[in-house]
């Protein structure tokens, strides 16, 4: 059985540096469901329920050795000549692919796709209730993320010094996974961890942030690992990815930053999606002896039919701007086999079915 009754899903590791003087007992938040900043509520509440991830100890000794290395890492990058080397690197990335699949929100959404795949007239699959979709959720994420943690280890890490006045956010979902070139040159809102063009956004402390980015795809100017960054408006594009991802609540350390912290989220709440999902609901409508033809239909029109295809595929909101230090290469490439796949990186350009088409590398 696991030690801990009280598990967080974002840990009070990562939570420490943004709260009360970073001493990990006091943090200030804004709920964004309800618009009412909260000050001085305890962090060990935070981010947290009981028995989130089961009552396997092992399971839990394993998560908590990962948040063991990524405190260090942290707190090392902020002794003067540190470097980001590759062993700082790998446990940033770990930690940030982790902390991607295994939040409360990542466990709703996994639930909530069922849900969207199930929850109309017409289709007969038995449902779980949301509970018990959530807590299968997250073991399922835990499996997954044991199985895949190499899938981030192509990506260049990069981590910004934030030399502005405006701090760095955290949120109860901070490991943001986000894609401008699949947003802006696919004009889709679709992808995951393995696609061409990611990036991910994970702020360390008030003051410093990692960058994780397709290095076929982008490139940001550094010394040694380091951006030093000095115009607020890179900043906010940053928060604004907290923003726009966090399930509901944003965590600050600074009492005086509460306005400014409403007024940022009010600048961008128009932007956050009311669902994370796309559904395509289609029937059979004929065919021939050998083809199968489908009409897509609205959900709520379906009725009872013995053939019917749903397609659900996430989506993620489109930020207002993106930040100026990570900028498209001139000659970027990606990989496509022309499926459903999609693009991938050429580390995640791997197809397990046999015959399936081969990859190729394509100008982006």
């Amino acid at each position: 059985m696991a030690e801990n009754k009280n598990q967080h899903f974002v840990p009070r590791v990562h939570l420490a540096p943004f709260s009360v003087c970073a001493e990990g007992k006091a943090i200030h938040l804004l709920n964004l469901d309800r618009k009412k900043v909260i000050f001085d509520a305890p962090v060990k509440n935070q981010c947290s329920r009981d028995y989130f991830y089961g009552q396997d100890w092992k399971l839990e000794e394993a998560i908590q050795a990962v948040e063991g290395h990524y405190g260090q890492c942290v707190a090392s990058l902020h002794k003067p000549g540190a470097v980001i080397d590759a062993s700082r690197a790998t446990v940033l990335r770990r930690f940030a692919y982790l902390q991607h699949v295994r939040t409360e929100a990542a466990a709703h959404r996994s639930a909530e796709f069922v849900f969207a795949a199930t929850n109309f007239s017409g289709v007969s699959f038995e449902q779980p209730t949301f509970k018990e979709a959530v807590n299968t959720a997250v073991i399922a994420a835990m499996r997954h993320y044991a199985h895949t943690m190499t899938v981030v280890d192509d990506l260049k890490v990069r981590v910004v010094r934030n030399l502005t006045s405006v701090p760095f956010l955290t949120s109860d979902d901070p490991a943001v996974l986000a894609n401008r070139w699949h947003q802006q040159r696919v004009q889709d809102r679709s992808f995951g961890v393995s696609s061409a063009g990611a990036l991910l956004f994970l702020p360390l402390t008030p003051t410093l942030l990692a960058v994780f980015l397709d290095g076929d795809v982008y490139q940001a100017e550094h010394v040694g690992g380091w951006i030093s960054v000095s115009n607020p408006a890179d900043i906010l594009a940053c928060n604004h990815q907290q923003i726009l991802n966090c399930a509901a609540n944003l965590y600050f350390g600074d009492r005086s930053s509460g306005i400014d912290v409403q007024t940022m989220a009010a600048s961008v709440a128009q932007l956050r999606l009311p669902s994370r999902f796309d559904v395509v609901v289609a029937v059979a409508d004929g065919g021939t002896a050998t083809h199968s033809r489908y009409a897509v239909v609205e959900p709520k029109n379906v009725v009872e039919h013995d053939d019917v295809l749903v397609h659900v595929k996430a989506v993620r909101p489109i930020p207002p701007r993106w930040p100026s230090f990570v900028k498209f290469r001139n000659k970027p490439f990606v990989f496509t086999n022309d499926t459903g796949a999609g693009f991938r990186r050429r580390t995640t350009a791997i197809s397990r079915l046999q015959n399936s088409p081969c990859w190729r590398k394509v100008r982006g």
